[in-house]
Parts: C-alpha cells; sequence; structure tokens
C-alpha cells in the first residue's frame, strides 16, 4: 500500500480505527489487493467515512464491499456467471462480431502468442462473462461498476467503461472487437486464466506499437486465510519465474541445422511489444482494457 497512507509510523493508529470500527485488524485477501492498487484518495476517502461514524455503521457501509471482493475477482477470471453463449438476437451478433474479432486478432498477432510466439487461440482481455452478463445479469455487472467506483477516481472508471460501452451510462450494450482480445498459446492461456500473470502496460507512442511488462502473480499459499492489511507487502515479482516451476518460454531463433526452435524463459520484468500494421481494421489491445486487467489480475 501507499506509505503515505500506510507507513509504520502510522501502524498503531490505523490498527486502533480497524478494531474500532470493523472488530478486526485481518481481511480478505481480495479486498487486501483491491487496497493495495486503488487510488490514494479513494483511501482516503473510505478511511474518512469509517471515522466519521459508530462502527455499527461503518460495517454496513464496507462490509457488503469488502465481502463483493471475492466475486468481482471470481467474474474477472470468468469462475462465475454467464459462461454459455445462448441464441439471443443480442448473443448472436456478439458471437459474429468475436469471430471476425478473432480473426483480425489472428491477422494482427501473425498467429502467434504475443508472450512465447507459439501458435494458440485468443483471450478476452475485458471477459466474455461479463460481456454476456450485461445482457442477461444486468445488477451483476451494475455491481462490478460499483466495485470499481468504490477503489478508483470517477475519470479513471469512466474511462473504462467508455472503451468497453461507448456509451458509459448505458452497461447493457458493451462492445467488443480486435481491440478486446490478446494472442495466447496454450500455456499461456491456462496461466492467464489461473491468474498466474498480468499485463502492464507501459507505453503506447503511436497507434501501430504497444509494450506490456509481463509479471507473474506469486498467489496466496491459502486464499482462505485472511491477510493483516496494514502491514503486509507484496513482494515484487521483478526477474521471478513461476513460482510453480512452471515458466513460460518464448521462441528466441531456429537453429540453423534441426530448424527446432531455441527457447528462453519468460522472467517478471520482461518488456514485450505488440505491433499491428492496420491500426484502423486491427487495432492493438485497448489501453484502458489492459489498465483495468492490471489492477484486476
Amino acid at each position: 500500500m501507499p506509505d503515505n497512507l500506510y507507513g509504520s509510523s502510522n501502524s498503531y493508529w490505523r490498527s486502533a480505527i480497524c478494531q474500532e470500527k470493523f472488530g478486526r485488524d485481518k481481511f480478505p485477501p481480495t479486498f487486501w489487493a483491491f487496497c493495495q492498487v486503488a487510488d490514494i484518495a479513494k483511501l482516503e476517502q473510505m478511511i474518512s467515512q469509517a471515522e466519521s461514524v459508530d462502527s455499527e455503521t461503518a460495517q454496513l457501509i464496507l462490509e457488503p464491499t469488502i465481502k463483493d471482493c471475492d466475486s468481482i475477482i471470481d467474474r474477472w477470471l470468468e469462475r462465475l456467471g454467464v459462461g454459455v453463449i445462448q441464441t439471443s438476437c443480442y448473443d448472436i451478433c456478439l458471437t459474429e462480431r468475436s469471430d471476425s474479432a478473432a480473426v483480425k486478432c489472428k491477422e494482427r498477432d501473425n498467429g502467434e502468442c504475443i508472450l512465447t510466439r507459439f501458435p494458440g487461440p485468443n483471450v478476452d482481455i475485458y471477459p466474455s462473462c461479463l460481456l454476456a452478463a450485461s445482457a442477461r445479469e444486468p445488477r451483476a455487472v451494475e455491481r462490478f461498476w460499483d466495485i470499481m467506483n468504490v477503489f478508483w477516481n470517477k475519470d479513471r472508471v469512466q474511462r473504462w467503461k467508455t472503451e468497453i460501452f461507448g456509451d458509459e451510462k448505458d452497461l447493457r450494450k458493451p462492445r467488443h472487437g480486435c481491440f478486446n482480445l490478446l494472442s495466447l498459446g496454450w500455456q499461456a492461456r491456462m496461466r492467464w486464466c489461473e491468474g498466474r500473470f498480468a499485463l502492464r502496460p507501459m507505453e503506447n507512442a503511436d497507434s501501430r506499437t504497444l509494450k506490456v511488462q509481463f509479471l507473474y502473480q506469486k498467489g496466496l499459499s491459502n486464499a482462505f486465510d485472511e491477510v493483516d492489511l496494514l502491514t503486509t507487502i507484496p513482494e515484487s515479482p521483478r526477474g521471478r519465474y513461476d513460482s510453480r516451476g512452471r515458466d513460460l518460454v518464448r521462441i528466441i531463433s531456429k537453429y540453423k541445422d534441426s530448424e527446432e526452435p531455441e527457447l528462453e524463459a519468460i522472467a517478471s520484468g520482461d518488456v514485450l511489444t505488440v505491433t499491428t500494421s492496420d491500426p484502423e481494421t486491427m487495432p492493438l489491445p485497448g489501453w484502458a482494457l489492459l489498465e483495468i486487467q492490471w489492477y484486476l489480475r
């Protein structure tokens, strides 16, 4: 968490606030993770609101958010919600757009995983289950964005919503296209679905080139254990390889004689480049989509 809000010199005060208002100083790991990446002003607002009311009211205000953080991450990793496209008019349109988008994505990325250079399918950045939920579970989508507004400032959230919906006030008609897709090989796709890595958007100097930073996620030894919100600081993943010993590898060249690929392990902190030859018909992955992905993964 940011030092200016959560430095060690204020730990006693922070512990007292949590104990007084919530009766505890340990919280679910998903809520802890949201607090790690939230906008500081929103955390300040959360603290101010808790301080200004009695403990019962503070719990009534914040406990639903604390508990809903689990379902938000489950939806983002497609572990919860609508997963099967049915045959309503909206779903047929979505499927057609998805097929067209997949072709464009494959062409943009030359049919190769952007990480490993092995062939493979594509994945949605803003998940397909949330795209489908806009039509069939609109209240769940509204709650998803309510939580985004708890942790991030209004301008940032509006930018994310505009990228996905066009009209940020109409959450029932999400847009989908090549800009919402990444080409990932099968092994990379598996790690993606497990939430084992995230891509941090780094540089988008023009509409033809995008740089992202690859970062492994260490994961929790026990996802049900509550976390000390006040003192636990995430270990920097830079330079780390996969903690489970299942490193992703990328093709760097081919041997002259055998034509077998020469491989190297992908490490946390590696910067990768995604390009497009035609930003109009094959746009790069959306910056706002990558940004929300970076925060939620």
